[in-house]
């Protein structure tokens, strides 16, 4: 975790940390040489269904991927 802010939606990186979507966006997890490989979504008291591409958007979004 680099920020400590945990109810948000987020990647763990390949170090097996969490790493929230702010982090991810303004580039400071890239600036530490991490990649995002799993999606985490935030802890909210509801389901929410992300679809699958959705999801690797979102992931190659926080490893500044093009699709």
């Amino acid at each position: 975790m680099i920020c400590g802010q945990g109810y948000v939606d987020g990647a763990i990186d390949g170090f097996g940390d969490y790493v929230c979507v702010d982090c991810w966006a303004s580039g400071e997890a890239e600036y530490e040489g991490r990649e995002a490989v799993e999606f985490v979504e935030a802890d909210v008291p509801y389901y929410v269904d992300y679809p699958s591409e959705s999801v690797a958007r979102f992931l190659d979004a926080c490893n500044r991927k093009r699709r």
